[in-house]
C-alpha cells in the first residue's frame, strides 16, 4: 500500500521543512561549540585568539613566519616587555698558545668542562652580572657546538648550569648555538664588550634541553623538562646576552688551572650556594627512600646488552636510593664514608672489604659511622649524589674524572685519592683544598703483571716523565692497604680535633707548620700544599698566629679580615710524615704535561 499526501507529496511542503531542519542542526552545533569553550574555560584550556603580532611573529629574531605566543609577545612596541630570559653563549677553546692546535674536547667529560669553565662563574660574580639578571627568569646557555646537545651527561649539566647561573633561575635551558644570535658558529672568540640584546631563533625552545627547579631530583638534569608549565605560553623572542666583562669572561674560550677556579673564599660560598640552590628539594620526589643498615652495596650485573642500557640506568638510581648515605630511616644520625667505584678501569679492587675496614678503623668504629659503596654510572642523578655526599665525611675514589665529586662534599670533608702504582699528579688536590677540604692520598702497589715491570724499572716520578710509562701506568687498579685506612683514620681524627681547636698530638705523624717557603696568601698557600706530598690542608694565619679565612674556614670571618688574610695571610700547612713516598720511591713534581717518549729527557 502506497502512502500518499503530506510533506513526501507536497515539494513546496518539502521545502518549507528543510529551514526548520537546518535550523535545528545550526542551533545544534552552536549550543556545542558553546559548551565546549566553557568547559575548555572552566577547566584553564581556552586559549585566547591570536593576535596579528603573534601571528605575523614580529621579533628580533627576524623570522616573519614564526607564531609566538604569550604577553611579551604582544607588547606594545613602544613600550616593549623586559626580556625574562637571559642568555649566555659558550665558546669552543682558542687555540693551544703554545702549539697553535685546537683543543677540542667532549662535553661528556666532567672535569674538560669544568677547566674551561669554572672560573666563569667568579667571573661573572665580580661584575654583577652572573644570570639570571632579573628575579624569575629563565637562563639559556647556547651550547658552543651542535654536538654538545648529545654529548652533554647530567654531571655536565649540572657543572655549566652552576659555572653560569646563581642557581635562582626559573629554568636553564640547554640550546643549540643557532638559537642566539650574534653566537659565531665557529667557534672564534667574540670582540670585547659584546653585550647587550640579542635576539632568539624561532622554535628554540623545542630544540633545547631544559631543567627546572619543579623536577624531583632523581629526574633533575637526567631527564627534559620539556617546554611546558608556568610561564610558557610564550617562547621569548629575545634576550638579554651575559656579558664578557671586557674580555675578562671567556665563556669556554680560555681554560683555568683546578685551583684557580674559586680564587676567595666568597668565591667558593657563591658556587656552593649555587649547586645547592640548583638541587633544592622541589618537584615530587621519585623513587624508593632509605639507607640500608651497613651501606651494602647491590652489585649491578657486568654484562648487559645495549637493549638493557635504561634498565641498568634505573637500577644504578635504585641503588644509589638505597644507600645508607642517602640519609633515610634517620641514617644521618651517623656519620658516613662514600666509596665511589669506578665502572671501567682504575677500579678499587674489594671495595666493600675496604669499606667495612674503614668504618672500624674509624674514630667511634660502627657505632658512629656507616658506609656506602656507589658505582659510578653516566645517568645518576647529580642532585641525588649531592645529598649521599652532602652527608659524607670522608670520599675515597680511585684517581680520575669523577673526583670532581669533590665539589658535593660538605665543607672540611676529606677526599681520599688512591693513585696507579707509579702514577701520580696532583691537580684535583689543589680543587679540592680550595674548596675547604682535607685532602688525602695514595699511591696503590702494584696489581698485574705489567704495573709490577713498571715498578721494577722505574720510580714514580721516572715513570711519570715519559709519556708511554705514564700511559700504561694509569690503567691499572688500584687498592687500599691496611696502612692507607690506617691514615684515612688518622687524618679525620686530626681534622675532629681541628674543629675543636684542640692541638694535634705532638707524638703523632701530623703536625701544622708554616711553609717552608714562604708562601704568603691563598693562592701561594693553595700551591705550596699542592707540591707538598704530604701536606692535607691549610689555613691563613695573621702574623700574630691568629688564624682566621682559610680554606678550612667554610663560614669565613668579616670581609675586610677575609681579604686581608686572602691576600697576605701567612700559611700554614697541616702535613702527615707518613703520606707519600714511601718503600724508596720518587714520586717527584706531580705535574706532568711533556710528551717524553725516552727514559732521562
Amino acid at each position: 500500500m502506497v502512502r500518499s499526501g503530506g510533506l513526501l507529496d507536497d515539494p513546496r511542503g518539502l521545502d518549507k521543512a528543510r529551514p526548520r531542519t537546518w535550523r535545528r542542526r545550526l542551533i545544534r552545533l552552536v549550543s556545542l561549540g558553546v559548551v565546549v569553550y566553557a568547559a575548555n574555560a572552566l577547566l584553564g584550556l581556552a586559549e585566547p585568539a591570536p593576535s596579528s603580532r603573534q601571528i605575523r611573529g614580529v621579533s628580533s629574531s627576524g623570522d616573519p613566519d614564526c607564531v609566538r605566543g604569550g604577553v611579551q609577545c604582544d607588547a606594545n612596541p613602544a613600550n616593549p616587555a623586559r626580556p625574562t630570559i637571559d642568555a649566555v653563549a659558550l665558546r669552543l677553546p682558542d687555540p693551544d698558545p703554545s702549539s697553535g692546535k685546537s683543543r677540542f674536547y667532549s662535553a661528556n667529560h666532567w672535569f674538560h668542562v669544568s677547566e674551561f669553565h669554572a672560573r666563569n662563574h667568579a667571573r661573572l660574580r665580580s661584575i654583577d652580572a652572573l644570570p639570571p639578571l632579573r628575579r624569575g627568569n629563565g637562563v639559556v646557555i647556547a651550547l658552543a657546538d651542535d654536538a654538545w646537545k648529545a654529548q652533554l651527561r647530567p654531571m655536565t649539566r649540572l657543572l655549566l648550569a652552576a659555572a653560569y647561573t646563581d642557581g635562582r633561575a626559573s629554568r636553564v635551558s640547554f640550546a643549540l648555538p643557532s638559537s642566539v644570535q650574534n653566537h659565531n658558529r665557529d667557534g672564534t672568540r667574540w670582540g670585547r664588550g659584546l653585550d647587550g640584546s640579542t635576539g632568539l631563533a624561532c622554535g628554540w625552545s623545542k630544540t633545547s634541553w631544559h631543567v627546572t627547579p619543579e623536577q624531583p631530583l632523581r629526574d633533575r638534569f637526567v631527564k627534559c623538562a620539556g617546554w611546558s608549565g608556568r610561564g610558557t605560553s610564550c617562547e621569548p623572542a629575545d634576550a638579554t646576552l651575559a656579558t664578557d666583562g671586557g674580555g675578562d669572561v671567556t665563556f669556554g674560550a680560555v681554560k683555568s688551572e683546578r685551583g684557580d677556579w674559586a680564587p676567595t673564599l666568597r668565591d667558593v660560598r657563591s658556587l656552593r650556594d649555587t649547586i645547592d640552590r640548583l638541587c633544592a628539594e622541589g618537584g615530587a620526589e621519585g623513587g624508593a627512600e632509605g639507607g640500608a643498615e651497613g651501606g651494602t652495596s647491590r652489585r649491578l650485573e657486568a654484562k648487559e646488552g645495549k637493549a638493557d642500557t635504561q634498565g641498568k640506568a634505573e637500577r644504578a638510581v635504585a641503588e644509589l636510593e638505597g644507600h645508607a648515605c642517602m640519609g633515610g630511616g634517620g641514617v644521618t644520625t651517623f656519620r658516613h664514608v662514600v666509596v665511589y667505584q669506578r665502572d671501567a678501569g682504575r677500579r678499587l679492587e674489594g671495595a666493600e672489604e675496604a669499606a667495612n675496614a674503614l668504618v672500624r678503623a674509624l674514630p667511634g668504629g660502627t657505632g658512629a659511622w656507616r658506609h656506602s659503596v656507589v658505582t659510578h654510572h653516566e645517568n645518576l642523578p647529580p642532585c641525588l649524589l649531592k645529598r649521599c655526599l652532602g652527608n659524607a665525611d670522608v670520599l675515597v675514589t680511585p684517581h680520575g674524572f669523577q673526583s670532581m665529586l669533590y665539589i658535593l662534599l660538605k665543607p672540611g670533608a676529606m677526599m681520599y685519592e688512591v693513585f696507579p702504582h707509579r702514577y701520580y699528579k696532583h691537580g684535583y688536590k689543589r680543587a679540592a683544598l680550595e674548596w675547604g677540604l682535607a685532602h688525602g692520598m695514595s699511591l696503590s702497589p702494584p696489581r698485574g703483571a705489567l704495573p709490577t715491570l713498571i715498578s721494577r724499572a722505574f720510580t714514580t716520578g721516572g715513570c711519570m716523565s715519559m709519556y708511554y710509562c705514564r700511559y700504561f701506568a694509569r690503567k691499572g687498579d688500584v687498592a687500599l692497604e691496611a696502612r692507607d685506612v690506617e691514615a684515612i683514620a688518622r687524618a679525620v681524627r686530626a681534622s675532629d680535633r681541628d674543629a675543636q681547636g684542640v692541638a694535634l698530638d705532638p707524638r703523632g705523624s701530623q703536625r701544622w707548620m708554616r711553609d717552608p717557603n714562604g708562601a704568603v696568601g691563598r693562592r701561594e698557600c693553595l700551591a705550596a700544599c699542592a707540591a707538598n706530598h704530604s701536606c692535607q690542608r691549610i689555613k691563613l694565619v695573621d702574623d700574630g698566629g691568629g688564624e682566621s679565612g682559610g680554606s678550612d674556614s667554610p663560614g669565613g670571618s668579616d670581609d675586610e679580615t677575609e681579604a686581608s688574610l686572602e691576600n697576605g695571610g701567612v700559611c700554614m700547612l697541616r702535613v702527615d710524615s707518613e703520606q707519600g713516598e714511601r718503600d724508596g720511591d720518587v714520586i717527584g713534581a706531580g705535574i706532568y704535561n711533556n710528551k717524553c717518549w725516552v727514559p732521562g729527557c
